[in-house]
């Protein structure tokens, strides 16, 4: 039932006349990796700050970089809000210590949206998308005052983007907001409950009752209005709050659904990352995570930049298992992999982890819409000198002719052919591809020519069932992670 046919072509005649035939007949997908004619390979500079936040340079200074480097675009994501308090019960906003480090609320949504856009004004030929990092939730396991305590989960990141309303990064549910607008407070009249008992001591008050001792209680009733007033928190955007036990996904799934309902996407920020630092002398602690890739839903893809971040995207692991879960109609969305450069300063080169998209268009629309569709792969670079180079990939019906690219679905398939094409530098180690279906590496193969072209074909049996397709490609500290493609077989019909 299943004739698996692996090769590789080198650069004799053969391969030749193969390459010849996919460039003269099959333009749909040769120089793009996406399988459509329309689109174009546009490399993204994912997840960089700047010195609106934690980062050395200017957005300025990224984007002469961005040029410089051959860039298409840049995806800005300066940190939301960097702020930490302990405050101490029961009036923990009266007596609390504060941390803060500068951030694009501190500095002003609307004003870091208008400054992104004064500054790719003057830049015209790269595409801008205006992004942040959002830290949803934090907690303390220990007392911070003095020298003691220990705050955890702060690294535990979603990358937003899509969203060009300052009002809906200002209101972010995320337990660290402190410059959320009133509208919150509207939202949430009964916060101010505290109002009822400065009222009634004011009345109390100006009623003048005879007995002195009724005066003082209407006093203390409205000094004790006043403090629980101080104390409270009617600008708060989330029910979460950093003194209680881990709430698991949840307060990242809500940030999610926030950012879905205003029309952008979130992206979830190495998974497997452990961290370890210290604010303002408090230890920050993260422990690796990917289980949450699993626990949540409806965010756009997982980001990796480091490589022993990229372990949740290892054959089987959590990735697979969610792509697994849209197969069989558990999940309504697949996720899909970015590459993101983490950008903080020049002690990586802009270009060392690229996220490249091919959209429709040179404009931030078409690339939000490629992304979206899954039209893109993750490169991982040498510092910024590419080790391994995809340049084209479609997945084919041999029967048919069709074709789908990464993040298309292949209706009605029944002999399976894939092929992809790259290049690498001259060297004496060579590229290892490893094929990935249903999450099980069913093939590894090594590719040595300076240009090569790499198939695998196979018949797949006639089941209802929803298989996918995608490609690591590693040579030394260079790899690709393509994104799926999906391939439904055809199903006979059955007989009566």
């Amino acid at each position: 039932m299943r004739d698996a046919r692996p090769g590789t072509t080198g650069q004799g005649v053969i391969p030749f006349v193969i390459l010849c035939l996919v460039i003269l007949g099959a333009g749909s997908w040769t120089g793009d990796a996406a399988a459509a004619e329309d689109a174009q390979p546009l490399r993204l500079a994912f997840h960089v700050h700047t010195g609106v936040s934690d980062g050395a340079w200017t957005a300025r200074q990224v984007l002469q970089e961005a040029q410089r480097l051959g860039l298409d675009g840049v995806v800005f994501a300066d940190s939301l809000i960097e702020r930490w308090e302990f405050g101490l019960p029961p009036l923990r906003r009266l007596a609390r210590r504060v941390i803060e480090h500068p951030s694009v609320l501190r500095w002003g949504a609307a004003s870091y949206l208008q400054h992104l856009d004064d500054v790719a004004a003057k830049f015209p030929q790269l595409i801008v998308l205006p992004g942040v990092t959002v830290s949803p939730f934090y907690r303390w396991t220990d007392v911070p005052l003095f020298r003691g305590g220990r705050l955890e989960s702060w690294h535990r990141q979603l990358l937003i983007f899509g969203v060009d309303d300052p009002r809906v990064l200002s209101d972010l549910p995320v337990v660290s907001n402190a410059y959320a607008s009133w509208r919150v407070a509207l939202r949430h009249p009964w916060r101010l409950w505290p109002l009822l008992l400065v009222l009634a001591g004011v009345v109390g008050w100006r009623r003048r009752p005879r007995g002195a001792r009724t005066r003082w209680g209407s006093l203390l009733v409205l000094l004790v209005g006043l403090l629980l007033l101080g104390n409270a928190e009617p600008r708060r955007t989330t029910e979460f709050h950093p003194y209680q036990p881990d709430p698991g996904p949840r307060p990242y799934q809500e940030v999610i659904d926030y950012i879905i309902h205003h029309g952008g996407v979130a992206v979830w920020l190495h998974p497997a990352l452990t961290s370890e630092g210290a604010f303002g002398g408090v230890p920050v602690v993260t422990s690796p995570s990917p289980e949450l890739l699993l626990q949540t839903h409806g965010y756009l893809g997982v980001g990796v930049n480091y490589w022993s971040e990229i372990k949740p995207l290892a054959p089987g692991r959590e990735w697979d298992q969610v792509l697994l879960a849209y197969c069989q109609g558990k999940r309504p969305q697949p996720v899909w992999v970015l590459g993101e450069i983490g950008f903080h300063d020049p002690s990586r080169p802009l270009n060392m982890v690229q996220t490249i998209v091919y959209a429709g268009a040179r404009t931030p629309a078409a690339i939000l819409d490629a992304m979206r569709r899954g039209r893109m792969y993750a490169q991982f670079n040498a510092g910024d000198t590419p080790v391994v180079s995809l340049t084209a990939y479609a997945v084919v019906d041999e029967t048919t002719q069709q074709r789908a690219g990464m993040g298309e679905t292949l209706q009605n398939a029944g002999q399976i052919h894939l092929v992809l094409s790259g290049t690498q530098p001259p060297g004496e180690s060579a590229t290892t591809i490893t094929l990935i279906r249903n999450g099980v590496a069913v093939h590894q193969e090594q590719v040595a020519d300076t240009s090569f072209t790499w198939e695998w074909r196979e018949a797949l049996p006639p089941a209802p069932q929803v298989w996918y397709y995608r490609v690591m490609l590693q040579r030394g500290t260079g790899l690709i992670l393509t994104n799926p493609t999906f391939v439904r077989p055809r199903v006979p019909p059955s007989s009566s």
